[in-house]
């Protein structure tokens, strides 16, 4: 019986180790890891920025084998906060172990979701990421501040909006995956960078405005190593 016992016990751990993908997200500014607040220097067209806010959902999760089509779905989300770095890091567990090809996951809240009422969890009202029943959900939050020759100016990025015409939920899907800790690399410069000058510093509702900002997060995200 002992031996029965020791050999389920094993073949459990197995499965464990051989069935289950670790999901990091690990924001980047010139290449390095993000820290908030940090006293390093970041730098964004010359200037000196400070990133003192960073906050998104991840959602419908799919890691996905192209011969057998979907391998595994989370259909939570999962509000990643830089602030709280044991946010940052998700795990899948497979029922077998299969070759991924792609990951696959929605940046911010679908509309189903936004006019199905206030949630708890990582979508509880009070933790800062919901503005009203009419506005719904907000899917990416960048929050900080440029050190300029003529005093610090502040930039607060609060990207959401789930009605016509202004959608703001994006997909994000990264190809080829070869290990089983995925590293999703958020790259803020390239995002800093490609924000038209003709803009305000500050967009905190839904808009065009809103949904250009969310479209230009699309390519930032890659994979590490790929």
């Amino acid at each position: 019986m002992n031996n029965f016992l020791i050999t389920i016990g094993l073949c459990l751990l197995h499965c464990s180790a051989n069935c289950q993908y670790t999901i990091e997200f690990k924001p980047i500014l010139n290449g390095q890891k993000l820290f908030l607040d940090s006293a390093d220097l970041y730098t964004v067209n010359s200037n000196e920025v400070v990133i003192s806010n960073l906050k998104f959902y991840a959602g419908a999760l799919h890691l996905v084998n192209h011969k057998k089509q979907k391998v595994k779905t989370d259909s939570s989300y999962h509000l990643i906060d830089l602030a709280k770095p044991e946010s940052t890091k998700l795990q899948l567990e497979f029922q077998e172990e299969l070759l991924v090809n792609d990951f696959r996951f929605k940046l911010g809240v679908d509309s189903i979701t936004n006019v199905s009422g206030a949630y708890g969890g990582d979508l509880d009202p009070t933790l800062g990421m919901y503005w009203t029943w009419q506005s719904g959900y907000i899917n990416f939050k960048l929050e900080g501040f440029y050190a300029t020759e003529n005093g610090n100016r502040e930039f607060q990025y609060h990207l959401g909006g789930y009605l016509n015409p202004f959608e703001t939920v994006q997909e994000i899907r990264l190809d080829i995956l070869t290990s089983k800790k995925i590293v999703v690399l958020i790259d803020l410069e390239k995002f800093l960078k490609s924000i038209p000058a003709e803009l305000p510093d500050n967009i905190m509702s839904p808009g065009k405005n809103a949904k250009l900002l969310s479209e230009l997060l699309v390519p930032i995200f890659s994979l590490e190593n790929e």
